[in-house]
C-alpha cells in the first residue's frame, strides 16, 4: 500500500522504486543517470574503466604554497593598485598636485621608482650600485652627515607608502568571505592572518592572547594581571578589531602581495628601502636566521680584515728584512774592501822593509 506509486506516462501502479515503469518502460522519478563508464561496455583494445581509476585520476584540489601565490599575482595589477586615485586616502585627495608613480623599467625587466622629486642631493650624493656584477655597494654615510640620512629616510618613506598600497592587493587564492568568518569567529587567535599567511602578525596575536588569558586567570600572578596580563589581551583585541575593520573596508594588507611587489624592483630601490631587502630570499626569512646570518657575515668580514692586515704586517716585515740584509750586504762589502786595501798597502811595503835590512847587514 505504502510503496506503490503512479507512473505519469500510462497510470498504472507500480511498487518498489523502480527506474524505469515494468508496464511501459518509461522513466520514473526515482531514474539515476549512470556515468559514462558504466553505460557502455569499453571495446576489447580499450582497457576498463573502474571505479577505483576514476577515483584516481580525479585531481584534488592542494593548498598552494607561498611561492605559487606569489609568481600568480600580476604585477602590472599591483602597479595599477599603487597608481589608483581611489585607493589613496582623503588627505592625500586634498593635495592638488597628484603625481602618480614614476616607475621605469630597465633592460633587465625589473623596476625602478624614481626619488628625485624627494631627495634633496640627487647629483652629489649617489647610491651606487654595481651593476656590473649584480651587487650592491652600502653608502658610507658619516654620523654628522645629518643631511645625507635625511634624504635617505625621505626616499625609504616614498618607496615604503607605495609598497604599503600594493600590500593591500588580494590574491586570488584566499577567499574574503573565509577570512572574514574566521576573523569575526577566531581573530583573537590569529586565524585569519594563519589563513592568508601573514604569520608573524599570527604568532604575535597567538602569544599576546594565550599568555594574557593564563596571567589574567593565574591566581599566583595577582601582582601582575592588571599590568602585562591586561597589557597583552588589550594588544590582541586591538589587533583583532583592525584587522576586522580592514578587511571590511578593503585596506587588509597581504604579506605575498607586497613581497611580489619588493622582488620585481631593482636593487637600487631595494637598496633605499632597506640593506635587508638587497638580497631577495633574506628578507623573507625568520628574524632569528637574518640575525644569525649577520653573525656569520660580520665573522667573515672580520676574518678578511685579519687577513688582510697580517697581510700587510708580513709584507711590512719582508720589506723591513729585505732593508737589514741589504745594509748588511753593504757594511760586508765595504769591509771586505778596506780589508783588501790593507792586504795590499801590506804586500807592497814588506819587500821595501827587506831589501833595506840586507843592505843594512852587509
Amino acid at each position: 500500500m505504502f510503496n506503490t506509486h503512479i507512473c505519469k506516462n500510462c497510470f498504472q501502479n507500480y511498487s518498489g522504486k523502480p527506474d524505469v515503469c515494468p508496464n511501459c518502460g518509461a522513466k520514473t522519478k526515482y531514474y539515476k543517470e549512470k556515468p559514462e563508464y558504466l553505460e557502455e561496455e569499453p571495446d576489447n583494445n580499450q582497457e576498463k574503466i573502474t571505479v577505483e581509476k576514476v577515483k584516481k585520476e580525479k585531481i584534488r584540489k592542494k593548498r598552494l604554497s607561498s611561492k605559487q601565490i606569489m609568481e600568480s599575482i600580476n604585477f602590472e595589477d599591483l602597479l595599477a593598485r599603487t597608481n589608483d586615485d581611489s585607493v589613496k586616502s582623503w588627505r592625500e585627495k586634498r593635495k592638488k598636485n597628484k603625481e602618480k608613480l614614476d616607475v621605469k623599467v630597465e633592460e633587465d625587466g625589473e623596476y625602478n621608482i624614481s626619488v628625485k622629486d624627494v631627495t634633496y642631493l640627487p647629483e652629489t650624493y649617489n647610491y651606487s650600485v654595481k651593476k656590473a656584477r649584480g651587487e650592491y655597494q652600502k653608502p658610507d654615510i658619516k654620523w654628522w652627515e645629518i643631511y645625507k640620512w635625511a634624504d635617505l629616510m625621505l626616499a625609504r618613506r616614498k618607496i615604503k607608502k607605495q609598497v604599503n598600497l600594493a600590500s593591500q592587493y588580494r590574491p586570488s587564492a584566499f577567499n574574503p568571505t573565509i577570512t572574514i568568518i574566521l576573523c569575526i569567529l577566531f581573530g583573537w587567535m590569529g586565524a585569519h592572518n594563519f589563513y592568508v599567511r601573514n604569520y608573524k602578525k599570527a604568532f604575535l596575536s597567538l602569544f599576546c592572547s594565550v599568555v594574557g588569558t593564563v596571567v589574567a586567570v593565574h591566581p599566583a600572578l595577582r601582582m601582575i594581571q592588571v599590568s602585562i596580563g591586561g597589557l597583552l589581551l588589550f594588544i590582541a583585541t586591538l589587533i583583532w578589531v583592525l584587522d576586522l575593520i580592514n578587511l571590511l573596508i578593503g585596506r587588509f594588507s597581504y604579506r605575498l602581495s607586497k613581497w611580489r611587489f619588493i622582488d620585481n624592483l631593482n636593487t637600487d630601490t631595494r637598496g633605499k628601502l632597506g640593506y635587508k631587502y638587497v638580497d631577495k630570499d633574506e628578507y623573507k626569512r625568520c628574524w632569528i636566521v637574518r640575525v644569525c646570518h649577520s653573525i656569520k657575515r660580520h665573522a667573515e668580514e672580520r676574518k678578511i680584515r685579519k687577513l688582510e692586515k697580517g697581510q700587510t704586517q708580513q709584507s711590512n716585515e719582508q720589506e723591513n728584512q729585505d732593508n737589514i740584509e741589504k745594509n748588511t750586504t753593504e757594511e760586508q762589502v765595504v769591509q771586505s774592501t778596506k780589508e783588501q786595501n790593507k792586504n795590499t798597502k801590506k804586500t807592497k811595503n814588506k819587500p821595501k822593509i827587506v831589501k833595506n835590512n840586507k843592505n843594512r847587514k852587509k
